[in-house]
């Protein structure tokens, strides 16, 4: 198992990067770091907005335009990939209140371990944005 990025800098990045992105377009329903339980620490980015195109290919192309331009290469590596939740999937609910049982971290975001949202097994989750 290889040592995956600084998680206090990466935070850091994808905050900014949800930011920019939200004075762009508008707020996310969700957007936050997941990693599987069997992931080989690669992170998924999961995110959930009412106003990204239901276009899958569009989606991705405008997250991860975003991601490139924030992020380093050995950074962008660790994500095994952009997870699309569409805004009226009928897990978000129950996922956002989970969220709800977890305090919000000093610099903003929410930490989670083992749990299961979205019918997966997730080792560890950073939610930075959710519920609008």
């Amino acid at each position: 198992m290889r040592k995956f990025f600084d998680m206090k800098k990466i935070i850091g990045k994808f905050l900014k990067i949800e930011k920019d992105i939200t004075s762009e377009k508008g707020p996310f329903k969700l957007f936050g770091l997941f990693l599987r339980k069997y992931s080989f620490y690669e992170w998924d980015l999961v995110v959930s907005a009412p106003w990204l195109p239901t276009n899958e290919i569009a989606s991705n192309k405008y997250i991860t335009n975003h991601l490139r331009t924030n992020l380093e290469k050995k950074e962008m590596r660790d994500l095994a990939r952009v997870a699309l939740v569409p805004a009226d999937d009928p897990l978000l609910p129950e996922a956002m209140e989970s969220f709800r049982d977890y305090g919000i971290h000093r610099d903003g975001y929410i930490e989670m371990k083992n749990e299961e949202l979205f019918g997966q097994e997730i080792r560890r989750a950073y939610v930075l944005s959710y519920g609008n």
